[in-house]
């Protein structure tokens, strides 16, 4: 990858000069070289100069086409703008790239119409596929669910591949299974979790088909449709095929990706764990507490392995996913809380609050990355308010002061009430939990906690009250006792 990014460095600076001719000429060659060298940027994981490279195109291609307008300069400034869009997701600048991805699509739209021809076809899908993601970071669901139908209707309405086609039969495939797997993220976030495993197990047997064929391609996509997979059996609450297909994805792949293409993978890698994290929880919670240990430990593994993920990002890779650092954070803390659920009875009062303050700890960290993002979305909101629950409950297992644990644990009761109110039904079973939680605080407290043992003067000796440490005498204390001899 290094080899490549420096060679299409080399042809952006090659076309900028011109060889001898005027640089104008090569203005359509740069564009496309600017467009290469920002994917390889990309891929390197140095994302902030990959935006700004594709900025360059896209101005580029619109200089183009108001000298010369035509179709092929549409189609190309419509590409461009697409890139555009994604180099701007991979910053976390959702907004802008809604607006790119837009500007893309009302452009690729009546050369479809013109021209339904499979090239403008998968144009207008990689375009709605971006609109999708974007509209889905910045909180407006239904338009993303909108724009992931929109495209896989419109790649499952194309014919068949023919041998005088100019795009491989491989290739038709592969932006099928992309279209199926934009579609399953959107409609399990949307709440339609079966229609979502549906969609992604398709987009998976795609991929292993297309990498039986082709072992070294695939391999980054294949590992995120097993990710997302494995998120819609969570959200069915099918603990064991989720781990399963967590486990997949990290072990066949991200653990492979990470050792070939470093930063460029560590987000993705990072949040694959955080997942199997979030699985073997689900799993634990699910099971008899005789049972959950083994799990729990697994989660809390995977946990610490993600969050060392984040801190060895790049700054701009963690500027960028911090939604997923405070999900994880908050993450941690549940395990933590849970880890010493399971096993009090066997443990002294220390030990419960040492867990119990990295917990409290731990979700103090989510809500702080929180309050530092903005938090339109309904899923944003309600992971906040899940990271309010888990610190009250943490307040709790610290034997914290009964007053401030009811007030955090209704703090929380208020952001998922509104919630609630926003989407009813969505947060009605924590919405639930946490009233039976702050009911039962107002009858009996929070769990009894043993102090901590005071200090013990072993000496006997007492000291007297108010008495001044020697060594400490002051310039006061000096002119004190000047004072009292003049007056004696």
């Amino acid at each position: 990858m290094e080899l490549a990014t420096a060679v299409a460095e080399h042809a952006v600076q090659h076309y900028r000069q011109g060889s001898g001719a005027p640089a104008q000429d090569h203005r359509e060659e740069l564009a496309q070289a600017l467009q290469r060298w920002s994917l390889y940027l990309a891929s390197s994981g140095l994302r902030i100069q990959a935006h700004e490279v594709a900025g360059q195109a896209v101005d580029i291609y619109h200089a183009l086409h108001q000298f010369s307008p035509s179709e092929e300069h549409e189609f190309a400034l419509a590409e461009a703008l697409k890139d555009l869009a994604d180099r701007l997701v991979d910053v976390g600048r959702f907004e802008d790239a809604d607006l790119c991805a837009r500007d893309s699509i009302r452009r690729l739209e009546p050369l479809f119409q013109r021209n339904p021809s499979r090239g403008n076809a998968f144009g207008l899908v990689k375009s709605l596929c971006t609109l999708a993601t974007a509209t889905h970071r910045i909180g407006r669901q239904r338009e993303a669910l909108q724009a992931a139908t929109e495209a896989c209707e419109l790649i499952e309405r194309l014919p068949h591949a023919q041998e005088s086609d100019e795009h491989a039969p491989d290739e038709i495939q592969g932006m099928r299974a992309f279209a199926l797997r934009g579609l399953a993220w959107q409609l399990g976030a949307s709440g339609r979790v079966d229609h979502a495993v549906a969609r992604a197990s398709e987009s998976v047997e795609i991929y292993e088909a297309l990498r039986e064929r082709c072992p070294g391609l695939w391999k980054r996509d294949i590992a995120e449709a097993l990710s997302i997979l494995g998120v819609q059996h969570a959200a069915r609450q099918e603990w064991d095929e989720s781990v399963e297909r967590h486990t997949e994805a990290l072990n066949r792949h991200y653990n492979a990706l990470e050792r070939e293409y470093r930063e460029a993978v560590r987000p993705q890698h990072a949040l694959a764990l955080g997942r199997l994290a979030e699985a073997h929880l689900g799993r634990a919670r699910a099971r008899p507490a005789e049972s959950r240990q083994e799990d729990l430990l697994e989660a809390l593994e995977h946990v610490e392995q993600a969050l060392e993920q984040y801190e060895g990002m790049r700054e701009e890779d963690r500027w960028a996913n911090r939604i997923h650092e405070a999900w994880t954070n908050c993450l941690e803390a549940e395990v933590l809380l849970a880890l010493d659920a399971t096993g009090r009875p066997q443990r002294a009062a220390p030990a419960t609050r040492q867990t119990c303050g990295r917990a409290e700890a731990a979700a103090r960290r989510a809500l702080t990355l929180y309050d530092e993002l903005d938090v339109r979305a309904w899923r944003l909101r309600f992971n906040r308010a899940r990271a309010q629950e888990v610190l009250a409950q943490s307040y709790g297992g610290r034997g914290r002061p009964r007053a401030k644990v009811l007030r955090a644990h209704e703090q929380a009761h208020y952001a998922f009430a509104r919630l609630d109110a926003e989407e009813p039904g969505r947060a009605e079973a924590e919405l639930h939990d946490i009233e039976d939680t702050i009911e039962s605080l107002r009858q009996t407290g929070p769990p009894a906690q043993a102090r901590a043992q005071t200090a013990v003067n072993r000496s006997g000796k007492r000291r007297k009250r108010h008495q001044p440490k020697p060594g400490l005498r002051g310039r006061q204390s000096r002119q004190g006792a000047a004072g009292h001899r003049r007056h004696r």
